[in-house]
């Protein structure tokens, strides 16, 4: 946990001008029109916020144990399961604070965390209290949480009818999975299976980016709600917007004859057969269409690792002293090495080993041990078995994928509000309602005008068209359209696979010698219109990279005349499409 305060970067100001201008033209259109204002205002004001990133699936997919891994603390509901009922927010916060929101009632109220968990289905005192929360809103010191804002949601459930009787299979739920316990619990707390799967789908929809998290075997439940909810969002759920989670992975040792990889517990690494098993995901077309990749994680060791007190690096100890086969063979048998009394070989008692297993998983305990063997310190072995758990590269690529681009994809989203709005309204008079205000048409095109106007929009439709199938491309071209995009980094430097301490002639002659590359693919006649707008999407990439060199060279040489535009037969854009949107800079910045 940090305390480090690292805000978001400040929106384009030409942008949120923008935005604001066309807020004021909708509101001059009456009452009918405040909720597209109010959907304009918000675009800008979610410019300068953290982005919005939901963490959905069905319930009991481990989606607070993630949660609680990538911040390193247990701040999210997991055993207490009235909580995964509700909407748990997690944002910045320079002291760890708890809001709670009711129903009905639009001012929060503030608790300390102690009462929070003193909340119980089992305590008849508390079931008024219980059926009012709404959401439950966690601000916290941490570094991620300055970007993003996490949102850990209750569950989807199939979109399809279903009567209060079959609550589990609604949820997702086998019999091993508490079904009986989740839908008495929802009887309890005067809930149904629809109203959590309702609270979930309409944080999806406030969302900027999503991780979706399924089980190993992709429930029936689970490939219902791919198919049907998300199959149906109008393509706002793209590999530009989530990633697949594949949870519970070290839930894969002792491995059994149906997973990749030789059944040995020994050298079985639950984590390499997982990443086998999200690739075999990952070659379902539709899978490729939605998801970045699918990530393999096992949130109970990144969490477990991360909050490893003296006490349990003591036990660790212990057990490390015994013979490395037999204790994985003890651990392989996971109710005997947690309940049985007595253990050959093994002198640490029953209880420390239970509270192990519960806080690492029994692959996770053989795994610490055998750091414990090789002499690594106690934060040697947190940041290892944090790793080995999947949460830093998932945390990793939170950061790249979607921070990198986060501007981009919050104002996407917000002018993707107003379109809809803007729809609906249209929709409305055509069905015989109020005619159209005449604010509309012109709000729509200023909308439009906004996002011609900014070249990342064609970096974003071209990165759609790139993950749909529509674009050919070699590995190479793919691996510098994704580069060039923002993937791996926003400078210029990284824009272009160039060491960050690059010089600007440096970056200036690389950017130069890529547009002259694209320039001649550009001739290509075989190519078909989708791969055509890429690649000169592309060649108009680096055209702005060496723009920006261009300007970096003139400012250090004494020249300072950058409101001119870039001389005739440049290569590069006029400095005044510049102005309108954050493109790349030379510095590591937020796009």
């Amino acid at each position: 946990m940090s305390s480090t305060v690292v805000p978001p970067h400040p929106p384009p100001g030409s942008v949120l001008t923008e935005l604001a201008r066309c807020a004021a033209l909708a509101r001059t259109g009456g009452p009918a029109l405040d909720p597209l204002a109010d959907l304009l205002r918000q675009a800008g004001d979610r410019l300068s916020q953290p982005m919005r990133v939901a963490v959905v699936g069905q319930i009991k997919r481990g989606k607070s144990t993630l949660v609680n891994a990538l911040l390193g603390t247990p701040v999210a509901a997991t055993g207490q399961l009235e909580l995964t009922f509700t909407v748990n927010e997690l944002r910045y916060a320079p002291v760890p604070t708890v809001r709670v929101h009711y129903r009905g009632d639009p001012t929060p109220t503030e608790l300390p965390p102690e009462r929070l968990r003193e909340l119980t289905v089992r305590d008849p005192g508390h079931l008024a209290h219980l059926r009012r929360i709404r959401k439950v809103e966690f601000g916290l010191p941490h570094d991620l949480l300055c970007r993003f804002r996490l949102v850990d949601t209750p569950g989807l459930g199939s979109v399809h009818g279903v009567d209060s009787a079959n609550t589990s299979e609604f949820l997702g739920l086998a019999p091993t999975d508490g079904g009986v316990a989740v839908g008495s619990t929802l009887d309890v707390l005067h809930r149904t299976a629809r109203d959590v799967h309702q609270d979930s789908a309409a944080e999806l929809d406030r969302a900027d980016a999503v991780l979706y998290l399924f089980s190993r075997a992709l429930h029936e439940t689970d490939k219902a709600t791919l198919e049907e909810f998300l199959g149906d969002v109008g393509g706002t759920i793209t590999p530009l917007r989530a990633f697949g989670v594949l949870t519970r992975c070290d839930q894969f040792w002792p491995p059994t004859a149906d997973l990749p990889g030789r059944p040995d517990p020994m050298t079985f690494d639950p984590m390499v057969a997982a990443r086998a098993l999200a690739d075999e995901h990952l070659r379902r077309p539709r899978m490729r269409r939605m998801f970045y990749t699918i990530l393999p994680v096992s949130g109970l060791l990144g969490i477990g690792g991360q909050t490893l007190t003296d006490e349990h690096l003591n036990w660790l100890a212990d057990l490390a002293t015994a013979d490395p086969r037999r204790l994985v063979r003890h651990a392989a048998d996971v109710g005997r090495f947690a309940h049985a009394p007595n253990l050959n070989g093994i002198t640490l008692p029953v209880a420390e080993r239970r509270a192990l297993t519960e806080q690492l998983g029994a692959w996770g305990v053989t795994r610490a041990c055998g750091y414990v063997r090789d002499g690594l310190t106690p934060a040697e072995l947190q940041d290892r078995l944090r790793a080995d758990s999947g949460v830093s590269a998932l945390e990793d690529l939170i950061a790249s994928h979607f921070g990198n681009r986060s501007t981009l994809l919050k104002l996407d989203h917000g002018l993707r509000d107003a379109d809809r709005e803007v729809a609906r309204v249209r929709l409305a008079a055509q069905r015989g309602g109020p005619p159209v205000p005449t604010p509309v048409g012109e709000v729509a095109a200023a909308v439009e005008r906004l996002r011609a106007r900014m070249p990342a929009f064609a970096e974003l439709r071209t990165l759609s068209a790139f993950y749909n199938g529509e674009v050919t491309l070699t590995a190479q071209e793919s691996a510098e359209l994704l580069r060039v995009t923002g993937e791996h980094g926003t400078s210029c430097a990284a824009r272009l696979g160039l060491p960050e301490e690059s010089a600007p002639r440096l970056i200036l002659d690389r950017a130069r010698e890529r547009v002259r590359a694209w320039a001649a693919r550009e001739q290509d006649p075989t190519l078909d219109r989708p791969t055509a707008r890429a690649v000169a999407t592309m060649r108009r990439c680096h055209e702005h990279i060496a723009h920006r060199a261009r300007q970096a060279l003139r400012l250090l040489s004494g020249v300072d005349d950058l409101g001119s535009p870039a001389p005739a037969g440049d290569g590069t854009a006029p400095h005044d499409q510049q102005v309108i949107v954050h493109r790349p800079a030379l510095q590591r910045g937020d796009q």
